[in-house]
């Protein structure tokens, strides 16, 4: 179970965005580390939540197709997000929605994107009980936040040192083309 779920959070959808958007908005590192926090956590209980729920009703709930492309948009949201606030500037009085739209996108996305390879963890843990469900629940949860928060970590220090005059003028610009590409090839490999 640790196993399926650090892999999946290998993945840079789970923590290159969150990295990039706390540089982009010039978040302290500690408020980046709370939002992938949040992030990861709501990521593991919707999958949680899915991995249950399959155990209730069987083993076909939601299209997983459906919420992958759900994710990946939302993704790609996020980096319309940041390329709105470049080309509107950062005195601009709608900063502040821009700053909750972006906040909201970047903890919705991984949220509506449950981690499907773990669902069948469920089905076959489902024999020793309520405890052996809640073991395979804490494991999730743990190696999920605990991975985020680590790539999120070791992401940032590299970003903080790059210090290139046109990332400076463009830094959001960048950061937003980064993110939409980001949702794209989760959507292209995901077909």
């Amino acid at each position: 179970m640790a196993t399926v779920s650090l892999l999946h959070t290998l993945l840079p959808s789970h923590w290159l965005c969150f990295a990039l958007a706390g540089k982009a908005r010039s978040w302290s590192r500690r408020r980046t580390l709370a939002v992938t926090a949040l992030a990861g956590g709501s990521h593991a209980l919707s999958t949680i939540a899915l991995g249950i729920a399959a155990l209730l009703l069987g083993r076909s709930i939601f299209p997983e197709e459906s919420m992958e492309t759900v994710s990946a948009l939302l993704l790609a949201g996020i980096g319309i997000v940041f390329l709105l606030q470049h080309l509107l500037g950062k005195g601009h009085r709608h900063e502040e929605d821009l700053e909750r739209m972006a906040l909201a996108m970047l903890v919705l996305t991984p949220t509506l994107s449950p981690c499907t390879a773990v669902i069948p963890m469920f089905l076959v843990v489902a024999g020793g009980g309520v405890l052996m469900v809640a073991l395979v629940s804490a494991t999730l949860v743990v190696t999920t936040i605990g991975a985020m928060l680590l790539l999120v970590s070791l992401t940032s220090l590299g970003v903080d040192r790059i210090r290139f005059a046109f990332l400076s003028r463009y830094e959001k610009a960048v950061i937003g083309a980064i993110l939409c590409l980001l949702g794209v090839l989760i959507l292209l490999f995901h077909e």
